[in-house]
């Protein structure tokens, strides 16, 4: 059998923010894919969940998200969030969700 990739529509947020800098990992419909994210990040699906659930997330994995966010290439800036110009996540995006 063939996994189906785990998506989320709408965890608050931090998941928000996320959707939107981290295109490469958001299907044409908007929709994280979760598991990609975790594989990339190198954590479980379970704990990118969790920093969802609790609106928080490590100077670690922020790290790795602005690294990510910033090897995004133009191919894969959202077509589904057209209206908003795309820029790479910066440390100050983080400061609400520092945990």
């Amino acid at each position: 059998t063939t996994r189906r990739p785990r998506k989320a529509k709408d965890l608050g947020p931090l998941h928000d923010l996320l959707r939107t800098g981290l295109p490469a990992f958001v299907d044409d419909g908007g929709v994280l894919d979760i598991r990609a994210l975790s594989k990339e990040m190198g954590i479980s699906y379970q704990a990118v969940y969790l920093m969802f659930q609790r609106g928080s997330i490590s100077k670690k994995r922020i790290a790795m998200v602005l690294e990510l966010s910033k090897a995004t290439k133009p191919s894969q800036r959202p077509s589904w969030k057209s209206d908003v110009k795309w820029a790479p996540l910066t440390m100050d995006d983080f400061w609400p969700f520092m945990g």
